[in-house]
């Protein structure tokens, strides 16, 4: 058995015809996953799985009377909710609508997914009511006891929640960031303007300075919210800044962290400049987003001799863009996570971006669903698949890339690239609980393929199993809420008796 040095890898034209049918694609994969989406909405997690005292009720009204107390979770699809008594479990409302009368006390959780809630004067509310309907445009709301966000009795909502006042069409951008090719970036908190969230409309700044190439980057951003809820938002942005394709292998401080310790550098960048103007959804646990944008992409120089604390003659990779693009593109995002979902939580969430050139060049799809189930205390189950293709003459820097931290371990960084790819990631976690004591066990699995579709399509699973790349492994990972770190301990699963092992400042995924 041969033993690795310790890596500090902290988490670490074609024909238009097949560009529409691409944007179907997309399309119809939200019209078959958005009752999917409504209903892992309703908040299922660890604490609201079904057990023999729970109650499904199908197309049929429920009644609370006065003096009854109901401790149970209940589902409701198809029928109304009365509630004159007291509700201290979870009742969730599919459909239906919802009368809260004035005998009512609320010390649990009451829930509608595609109904409305008529709330009466006098009722007392020591919990709380989650409403997601189509009533005002799209409409998410909360009443809670919380002084965070306070409701008048026809659940009219006098203060928004923080989600209410930030943007996600104009994206936060973390204050510090270290890498090959910006060197150090330092950038001001992004600065809003709209009268403290009374406006609907809203302005937005953000700047920053790349210290190794003397350059600005940052975005400015209009928006325009419509509806009462302002879950529509119309936008126009300029900006420059750095892009990558990287960004699912773990996250961009702890990126920065490898590259300030150990001269570590996980992304691909490049520098992409212009304007777009598009929609955006915001839902909360839903977004989805299309615009238009007009733009340049070019080389971000690498910066070799980047102080570093650790291995400093180890050498960074050398770029994958070469040469100047000019590009006018469509591109779109569409963003699943449920209220509430954690390392230790059963739940979904899912995330798939696409983009067209808008002379039907190329296109490039990438999807990514992760799934948990946890297993009373004992253990959580953890899953996450991805995939990604494209049509007609993909740029080579957009190619997709299999290997190294993120991905499949214990093999090299991007050891395969094609403009299609499928990755699998499976891990069963051993929780503190399990453990008794404040750190957790973690037994997983990879495995991945990138090809070019010259060579064979996803239908040949026999050609991407047998040309794929795998590996297994163990971690050990300390349970703070704030920093994870974790050590794992993992070998390819293709005869080479070789150990790797890795830290990370959080979970894989």
């Amino acid at each position: 058995m041969v033993n690795t040095p310790l890596n500090f890898e902290m988490p670490t034209a074609t024909s238009r015809s097949k560009g529409t049918k691409l944007m179907k694609f997309l399309k119809y994969c939200i019209i078959i996953l958005l009752p999917v989406f409504l209903i892992s909405a309703s908040g299922w997690n660890k604490t609201d799985q079904l057990t023999p005292s729970d109650e499904i009720r199908l197309f049929s009204d429920y009644v609370i009377d006065t003096s009854k107390v109901v401790h149970n979770n209940i589902r409701i699809a198809g029928g109304d909710l009365t509630v004159n008594g007291t509700v201290k479990g979870r009742i969730t409302v599919y459909g239906g609508v919802i009368y809260i009368n004035s005998t009512a006390v609320i010390d649990g959780e009451i829930i509608a997914v595609g109904g409305v809630v008529h709330e009466a004067p006098g009722a007392v509310i020591n919990g709380k009511i989650i409403e997601a309907n189509l009533k005002e445009g799209i409409v998410y709301r909360e009443k809670e006891s919380s002084p965070e966000i306070e409701g008048s009795s026809d659940f009219d909502i006098d203060e928004y929640s923080t989600w209410y006042r930030q943007s996600w069409v104009h994206p936060e951008v973390l204050p510090f960031t270290y890498n090959r090719n910006e060197g150090l970036l330092l950038s001001f908190p992004t600065t809003s303007w709209d009268r403290n969230g009374k406006s609907s409309l809203r302005l937005s700044v953000t700047a920053g300075w790349r210290f190794s190439h003397k350059t600005y980057a940052g975005r400015i951003t209009l928006e325009q919210s419509l509806f009462r809820n302002k879950n529509i938002i119309l936008f126009g942005s300029a900006f420059r800044e750095a892009k990558t394709d990287d960004d699912w292998r773990l996250a961009d401080w702890e990126n920065s962290t490898a590259s300030i310790l150990a001269k570590q550098d996980f992304y691909d960048r490049w520098d992409e400049s212009g304007y777009e103007y598009g929609v955006g959804v915001d839902l909360h646990w839903l977004k989805i987003k299309t615009s238009r944008v007009d733009l340049r992409q070019e080389e971000i120089p690498v910066h070799y001799s980047l102080w570093t604390l650790f291995q400093k003659d180890r050498e960074f990779r050398p770029n994958t863009i070469e040469e100047r693009y000019d590009k006018k593109l469509y591109r779109a995002i569409l963003a699943f996570k449920p209220l509430e979902f954690d390392q230790f939580d059963s739940g979904f969430a899912f995330y798939m971006k696409g983009e067209q050139s808008v002379d039907s060049s190329y296109s490039r799809v990438m999807g990514l669903a992760k799934a948990q189930l946890r297993v009373y205390d004992d253990y959580v189950i953890r899953t996450r698949l991805m995939a990604g293709t494209s049509l007609g003459d993909l740029p080579e820097f957009r190619h997709f890339g299999i290997g190294g931290l993120g991905s499949v371990p214990a093999h090299a960084y991007k050891d395969q690239t094609g403009n299609q790819f499928v990755q699998l990631n499976l891990e069963i976690m051993l929780t503190p609980e399990f453990m008794d004591d404040d750190f957790t066990i973690i037994l997983f699995a990879d495995a991945g393929h990138a090809w070019d579709k010259s060579e064979y399509g996803f239908e040949d699973t026999g050609q991407i199993i047998t040309n794929g790349i795998a590996s297994a492994g163990f971690g050990i990972a300390l349970s703070d809420d704030d920093v994870r770190p974790r050590f794992n301990f993992s070998r390819p699963l293709d005869g080479r008796d070789v150990w790797q092992t890795t830290i990370r400042l959080d979970f894989n995924f």
